[in-house]
Formats: C-alpha cells, structure tokens, sequence
C-alpha cells in the first residue's frame, strides 16, 4: 500500500514521456540524436539508439528507460 506522499503511476514511463515533451523544443536543436530519460530527468543525447540504451541499462537497471 502506498503512503499519501507516493504518487501512483499507472504507467511507469509516463513520467519519461512527459519529460520528454517537456523537453521536445529544446532537443529540436539536436535531431538525428537519440534522448536518453530515466525517472524523468534527461541523462544524456547520443550518436545511436545502441548508445542510449547502452548507457540507459547501465545507469537504470532494471528500472524503464525510455530513448527518443
């Protein structure tokens, strides 16, 4: 059960996702690079998806990861 200060997330990247468009108009500046978002902070832009998803493992875990 979760305590009041938890927020329940149906999906788990849903905060990934909404990072994501938060951060859209920035990353239009460096299109052709792959977005890296754990837990909903930006952790880095990458050459290739192989990269992102690389470093994503690397720093997540087994926790969702999601490359743009």
């Amino acid at each position: 059960m979760a305590n009041d200060k938890t927020p329940i997330v149906a999906n788990p990247l849903e905060k990934d996702l909404a990072a994501f468009e938060d951060n859209k108009p920035g990353l239009q500046a460096s299109i052709g690079k792959f977005s890296l978002f754990i837990n909903g902070e930006l952790r880095g832009l990458f050459s290739t998806p192989e990269e992102a998803y690389s470093k994503g493992y690397e720093e997540a875990k087994l926790s969702p990861i999601v490359v743009r």
